[in-house]
């Protein structure tokens, strides 16, 4: 759903449907759409001194009558219009924000800017501009949208962090809010057809319970939502709510006395009672199955939480693996039927990648430090580490595996006090990692110390391409 600045912006769509169905005779489908909005008689001066207001262009004076429009048709049209700006902001989001859900706040120059950024020839032809003019505008546009974008998302960490970070008593179980964290070093990408699933199941206040294998990003995937809400870009019914990070040895701690655990858990049900905006985080949750129970009888918190869950008290993210799932909360049918659950497979190689360069790009960033090898680095070391090739450990799965040896050859850098990556780091990142066997670390050294993986001779100093010594060659 569109997100508009005021309720005239809606109505200039609406009043834009005569335009539309006038252009459309003899015009494209995007031309009408273009046409139709930029050239609607009652607004067209507001957003074309916004542009006077940015640029130094002249537009010629434009004017045009409008024709009447069947009423009949009036709906249609305008869903049809909207539909069409629905797809030119996602676009733009994922494009030049590199966001997958979330709304700008539309106003006449946003509007505007999307409809020239999206649809150029339709633009320059009203406009009369020429190549160079219209890049020109268009540059300009778009920084303005980006500003405006993030001085509102600016605006909505403010809010979070003076509204959202107290968790209460909570804290005394070792409680904290998701969204008041640093989410710099967690790159989010990847996995959005189950951030997406995940979603839906929160949207209709039900509990889930996300599976996969150590190390595919189910903690990420949270922290993902907890990101995309303190940021402000998600669905409006989840814009409100907060992420409580519950562990579940803060739950016990003390249990070995009578009724401690069932005040501890009753804390946990008061406060969602009282606010309706929580939704709680229990990561490796097959842990409440037998947690906190007695000698004297068979209370655990699985038991104590169930009734909770059923009726929509409580509303419970939980991350597991499929293995320890099976071996304990799909064993008793009274918990299992109280989540949903989403299957999070290890990311497909191109994912992992793109994983890899934001972390990269946020590692060099942090740590001024010039990453100096080229993406079919990447490639081999994704490939090498992905499931295909788990060969040698049957733990750790992608992205994590791979992120841990770019931890590695960072951390050495910073060791050797270099200001950019060399061969030596890739070595020691892999011979330190304590995940990899020694024949996995043999055949990632020997694939990944070749001298083609460094970016072209020109974009780094001589100086830094580092000569191995014998005793470090291969």
């Amino acid at each position: 759903m569109l997100t508009f600045s005021n309720d005239n912006i809606k109505n200039w769509l609406k009043d834009s449907v005569n335009m539309y169905l006038k252009f459309k005779k003899d015009n494209s489908e995007e031309a009408a759409i273009v046409y139709s909005l930029l050239l609607s008689s009652k607004n067209k001066n507001s957003f074309l001194d916004a542009l006077y207001d940015l640029t130094d262009i002249n537009f010629p004076k434009i004017d045009i009558n409008e024709e009447k429009s069947n009423s009949n048709n009036k709906f249609k049209y305008y869903k049809k219009i909207s539909t069409h700006l629905e797809k030119l902001e996602k676009n733009f989001l994922k494009e030049f924000l590199h966001i997958d859900n979330g709304h700008l706040n539309l106003g006449y120059l946003e509007i505007v800017a999307l409809l020239m950024i999206y649809y150029p020839e339709p633009t320059k032809k009203l406009f009369q501009l020429d190549d160079k003019k219209y890049h020109q505008l268009i540059e300009v546009l778009k920084q303005k949208i980006l500003t405006e974008f993030k001085n509102n998302q600016l605006e909505n960490i403010k809010k979070v962090k003076k509204n959202k970070n107290d968790v209460g008593e909570l804290a005394e179980y070792g409680a904290y809010n998701l969204i008041a964290q640093d989410f710099s070093n967690n790159p989010l990408v990847g996995n959005e057809q189950a951030l997406r699933k995940v979603i839906k199941v929160l949207l209709g206040g039900n509990s889930l319970i996300i599976l996969g294998e150590a190390g595919v990003g189910k903690t990420t995937l949270v922290n993902g939502i907890a990101y995309n809400i303190k940021m402000g870009n998600i669905h409006d019914a989840l814009k409100d709510k907060r992420i409580i990070m519950l562990p579940v040895m803060g739950l016990t701690a003390d249990t070995q006395y009578i009724g401690t655990l069932e005040q501890h858990i009753n804390d946990i049900i008061s406060y969602a009672r009282k606010n309706k905006d929580v939704i709680y985080f229990i990561d490796e949750i097959h842990m409440i199955m037998g947690a906190g129970q007695s000698k004297e009888d068979n209370i655990d918190i699985s038991n104590l939480l169930k009734p909770f869950i059923s009726d929509k008290t409580l509303q419970i993210i939980g991350a597991t693996t499929l293995d320890e799932f099976d071996k304990t909360i799909n064993c008793d049918p009274t918990i299992r039927r109280r989540f949903r659950t989403v299957t999070l497979a290890e990311p497909t190689d191109e994912e992992v990648i793109n994983i890899a360069n934001q972390y990269i790009s946020i590692k060099s960033n942090d740590f001024q430090i010039d990453w100096t090898f080229n993406n079919d680095f990447l490639k081999i070391l994704v490939y090498l580490t992905s499931s295909k090739n788990r060969k040698y450990y049957e733990t750790i799965n992608n992205p994590n595996i791979t992120l841990n040896i770019i931890d590695g050859i960072f951390e050495s850098a910073l060791y050797h006090e270099r200001d950019y990556i060399n061969k030596q780091d890739v070595i020691e990142a892999i011979q330190d990692n304590e995940i990899l066997s020694s024949t996995k670390k043999e055949e990632l050294i020997t694939k990944l110390s070749s001298n083609k993986f460094y970016l072209e001779q020109q974009e780094i100093p001589n100086s830094k391409i580092l000569t191995l010594s014998p005793k470090n060659s291969l």
